[in-house]
């Protein structure tokens, strides 16, 4: 459907970033948007966001769910999202990698698997420009907090 790819380096170890990006709570904290924490587990978080996305309004509710793990470089999560008249399933994969010393570069993919609803009138591209958005949101949120 719509996939997404991109590389963020960090300037922590790949072993401090595996810890945070294999903790559901650190995740929460880095969700864009987040209004409310409903639950979290070692493997799921449930959250209810209010995006800022001009064609999607309200709240949403988002549930992540760890589906894969290879410790401590690789994993998939799987967030579907549930509003008034719209879904969506997203399918997010990360694999880190030891730059030089005390650095790491983390490779992510993210693919747009469904959409139901209204979504699935709205453009291709306004759904991929949102989706970036969300990822831009989460990568900054989450360097901000390691290096806090």
């Amino acid at each position: 459907m719509i996939t997404l790819k991109g590389q963020k380096d960090f300037a922590v170890p790949a072993a401090t970033l595996w810890a945070k990006l294999s903790d559901m709570q650190f995740l929460v904290e880095c969700v864009p948007d987040k209004h409310a924490v409903k639950a979290v587990s070692s493997d799921r978080a449930e959250v209810v966001i209010r995006p800022s996305i001009a064609f999607l309004k309200g709240e949403l509710a988002l549930t992540m769910e760890k589906t894969a793990e290879t410790p401590p470089t690789a994993a998939t999560l799987t967030l579907n999202t549930k509003g008034i008249g719209t879904t969506s399933t997203v399918v997010a994969q990360f694999q880190l990698a030891e730059r030089e010393a005390g650095a790491s570069t983390l490779d992510w993919s993210a693919e747009v698997t469904q959409l139901g609803g209204l979504l699935k009138a709205v453009p291709k591209g306004f759904i991929q420009g949102a989706a970036q958005k969300q990822i831009t949101e989460l990568l900054t949120s989450l360097e901000a907090k390691l290096l806090a």
